[in-house]
């Protein structure tokens, strides 16, 4: 099946948020949780696998729901300060691309995606 344009777009925006989060890591080395940024790179990346490689519907509501958390939070983090302006501004980018992923999987173009389960077996 091929992959419907809400899915690739879903992708983009999913796997680039992904990559300035790292960045804003690396720039806030200092500060990180290398072990929770492992575990959050992990999950993050097991349910891209599951949205576009299995067509879990599970995974597309995950993903969702983080996405409305992580844009509380961080509306929560900015409001006490605790970030410097590199940082806010990487960290609205990585929402915005979030927010426009999460909206991907919520459209009916996307629908017949999740409708139609990966094979278990390819072959």
């Amino acid at each position: 099946m091929e992959r419907p344009r809400a899915i690739v777009w879903f992708e983009r925006c999913y796997l680039g948020a992904l990559a300035i989060k790292l960045a804003l890591t690396i720039v806030n080395w200092s500060t990180a949780n290398s072990a929770a940024t492992q575990i959050g790179t992990t999950i993050a990346l097991l349910l891209w696998f599951g949205v576009v490689h299995r067509h879990s519907n599970i995974s597309r509501w995950i993903i969702v729901l983080f996405t409305i958390i992580a844009a509380i939070w961080t509306c929560v983090t900015v409001a006490y300060g605790a970030f410097s302006w590199g940082s806010i501004l990487l960290m609205f980018v990585a929402g915005i691309l979030n927010i426009a992923a999460a909206f991907q999987l919520i459209g009916a173009d996307a629908e017949p995606w999740f409708e139609k389960r990966a094979p278990d077996n390819p072959t």
